[in-house]
């Protein structure tokens, strides 16, 4: 560091200010949390808690660890572990529910869309 010596500056070009013009200063303004679609945010935990149901439900089912694994694997893909069978209604109630709701959280927007536009 250099001590006693300062930089060198370059010299800036003022405007000479007009004391009857006077300068709006403006605050800086808030941010609210708005522009969220509350009913898409709706429809989206409703398709979620739909998937995630019959796995919850079957969870509850078993008494050891294994036989509620077996359980949510059935509901999820159609596989009977403890019979090693394929069972299609098991894999119907493990997503009917989502395909039923997903189907109704899409389906009630385009409705109304359409209902609107007429």
């Amino acid at each position: 560091m250099f001590r006693g010596k300062k930089g060198k500056t370059r010299s800036r070009k003022t405007r000479a200010s007009n004391p009857k013009r006077r300068v709006k200063r403006t605050t800086k303004k808030k941010r609210r949390g708005g522009g969220r679609n509350i009913q898409a945010t709706i429809f989206k935990w409703l398709r979620v808690g739909a998937l995630v149901g019959p796995g919850v439900v079957a969870a509850t089912k078993g008494r050891t660890w294994e036989e509620r694994a077996s359980y949510v694997l059935a509901k999820y893909t159609g596989y009977q572990a403890w019979d090693e069978k394929f069972n299609a209604a098991q894999l119907v109630e493990g997503y009917a529910p989502f395909l039923v709701t997903t189907l109704v959280t899409y389906g009630i927007p385009k409705l109304a869309g359409i209902i609107r536009r007429l």
